[in-house]
């Protein structure tokens, strides 16, 4: 690893995505008091949606497409990226999440590439259980947690376990 301050490069990894953060190095240097986020999660609520088993996310990076299997004997999202099994560095195997949330934002190419706009709201999908529902997303500032409704304009209520935005 090269080290620059709390970030460090893994050489064993490609850039962009091998950089790496001291958490422990950066709660030291930066005083900031995070509020948790307040997600629902409910093994029990209904989430009534259309079927969909196969993901797509239309951030599309050439190869580094990312997909998404519905597993339904798990119960969970299989990640793939450029077509292959996305798997953990720590344990080589492929995550697998419960819940996603996509939110659709304007963005802007940048070199090597692309800058999201997260600051507003806009319209996002969420997929739990093998169905995808429509809803909406809203974030007013940097500091503040993004607000997930659905078009009803209730919250969002996850399936406990891992939850991945995108």
């Amino acid at each position: 690893h090269e080290m620059y301050g709390t970030i460090s490069r893994d050489k064993t990894r490609k850039a962009p995505h091998n950089a790496m953060v001291d958490l422990a190095m950066v709660k030291e240097l930066y005083n900031y008091d995070p509020q948790p986020r307040k997600f629902v999660f409910d093994p029990d609520t209904p989430f009534e949606g259309e079927e969909i088993s196969h993901i797509t996310i239309p951030f599309d990076m050439g190869s580094a497409r990312t997909e998404y299997n519905y597993d339904a004997d798990q119960g969970l999202y299989l990640r793939k990226q450029g077509g292959k099994p996305f798997r953990d560095a720590n344990t080589n195997e492929q995550v697998a999440v419960k819940n996603i949330s996509v939110e659709i934002t304007a963005d802007h190419p940048l070199p090597g590439t692309q800058k999201a706009d997260v600051i507003g709201e806009g319209d996002a999908l969420f997929f739990i259980d093998g169905k995808m529902k429509k809803g909406k997303w809203k974030k007013d500032a940097i500091l503040e947690a993004t607000q997930y409704t659905y078009e009803d304009g209730s919250e969002v209520v996850l399936r406990p376990g891992k939850t991945w935005i995108h």
